[in-house]
């Protein structure tokens, strides 16, 4: 895996003749509102997915890359975890284009078993859009769910992982605990085999991982089916939206599933092109998040719209230290009385933007430390276009799939506000 490419970057500046009145599908008038550093456009890139970690771990091999319960894992063992995940899928006969489905709780696993697919030329597949599976990644409580356990049994190799088994003793001992406490599901019939007997598995011969290219498919998700470069240039929107951050000093509490392109594409990959600490907060419980942002003192969070309607709810929220939090941004529009009641219980208001299903990231976010428009989801993110017809928004860009450019239902302001429905 090569260290060398470089993320999408472009130092374009709006035109002197731009104006928020232009015709939107014509420049980026919005970009006349963007913070100081922000680009407009990114320029083409020949990374892919798997190469924002790998630059990170040579640049910073020590850094803590992954947290999940108090245990950490830094970018060197990460990424040597994801290319021996690598090389265990070539082995079991894993071919460029082939499905690899993960149902996993967040966890490091899931980080390893997604980016090492990727890295072997699969396509990560969360959610059975590309049918069957070459391998299934899951564990014994997924396989409780009728739709993993149909998943697993099609699959052509099955694995099983415990995150449990990376907590420390004590955590391992309530986890044991817990599950003599509750019926556990039989052992998959055709026999999967457990993650770490997969990954001690003997190469035969010489062993080569493919070569990969910017449009290859990489992530699979709802119907949709992203390319290598749409989750590249989602990572570095947000990476560059965020002119503040400091590459090597932050933290970042992802409250938005792994398996969701928000999760995934923003949440990981914007942070590991800061070199920035992932915690990993399986369960979405408020309870958690509190005490996570307590004790890790996390500097930016990502979340679902879900995870903040479950905080705002939480009377703790009101007694919680966020002082550490520069930002939190959620990829779903909120009502206006959860945004209400989690500021003013918090004291920190929300970066609320939009990540629709049809992107890999963000397609729109208000800026970070700029001015805001109450009742909208934000300024398209650089390089997206977005115009209105027939009353529906039209939207391209280098995160965007084609698929979106039929249009969603919304408004965009002459001055490239979002408003949502």
């Amino acid at each position: 895996m090569s260290s060398d490419k470089e993320l999408p970057t472009s130092t374009a500046s709006l035109p002197q003749s731009a104006s928020p009145l232009q015709a939107v599908g014509s420049s980026y008038p919005w970009a006349a509102q963007y913070e100081p550093g922000v680009p407009i456009t990114l320029d083409p890139s020949d990374a892919v997915f798997p190469d924002v970690l790998a630059r990170a771990a040579g640049g910073a091999p020590t850094l803590p890359a992954l947290s999940f319960h108090l245990r950490s894992q830094n970018y060197a063992t990460t990424l040597a975890r994801v290319e021996q995940v690598a090389r265990a899928m070539v082995r079991d006969g894993v071919r460029p284009g082939d499905a690899v489905r993960i149902a996993l709780d967040d966890s490091p696993e899931w980080v390893e078993a997604a980016l090492g697919a990727q890295r072997a030329g699969a396509i990560v597949d969360v959610d059975g859009t590309c049918g069957v599976a070459a391998v299934m990644v899951t564990s014994l409580a997924r396989l409780a769910e009728p739709a993993v356990a149909d998943a697993a049994s099609a699959a052509r190799r099955l694995v099983v992982a415990d995150p449990a088994r990376s907590l420390p003793l004590q955590q391992r001992l309530v986890v044991a605990l817990a599950r003599r406490r509750r019926p556990r599901p039989d052992p998959p019939s055709k026999g999967g085999l457990s993650w770490a007997l997969w990954l001690a598995g003997k190469e035969r011969g010489e062993l080569r991982l493919p070569e990969l290219a910017p449009d290859d498919p990489a992530y699979a998700a709802g119907g949709h089916v992203f390319a290598h470069k749409h989750l590249v240039a989602g990572a570095a929107q947000l990476r560059s939206w965020l002119v503040d951050a400091l590459p090597d000093e932050e933290s970042w509490l992802l409250l938005a599933p792994l398996e969701t392109p928000l999760g995934f594409v923003a949440g990981l990959g914007a942070a590991f092109a800061l070199r920035a600490r992932v915690i990993l907060l399986p369960g979405g419980r408020s309870a958690d998040a509190m005490d996570a942002v307590r004790y890790l003192r996390p500097t930016w969070v990502l979340s679902s719209g879900d995870a903040v309607e479950r905080i705002a709810a939480d009377p703790r929220l009101a007694k919680a230290d966020l002082r550490s939090v520069r930002g939190w941004l959620v990829g779903d529009p909120l009502g206006t009385g959860v945004v209400q009641a989690f500021e003013e219980s918090a004291g920190l208001p929300l970066c609320m933007g939009w990540s629709p299903a049809g992107a890999a990231g963000f397609v729109a976010l208000p800026p970070i430390n700029g001015a805001r428009s109450a009742g909208t989801l934000g300024l398209p993110m650089p390089g997206v276009v977005v115009r209105r017809a027939a009353g529906r928004l039209v939207m391209h860009g280098p995160n965007i799939l084609p698929s979106m450019a039929n249009g969603m239902l919304g408004q965009i302001d002459q001055d490239g506000w979002i408003r949502f429905g």
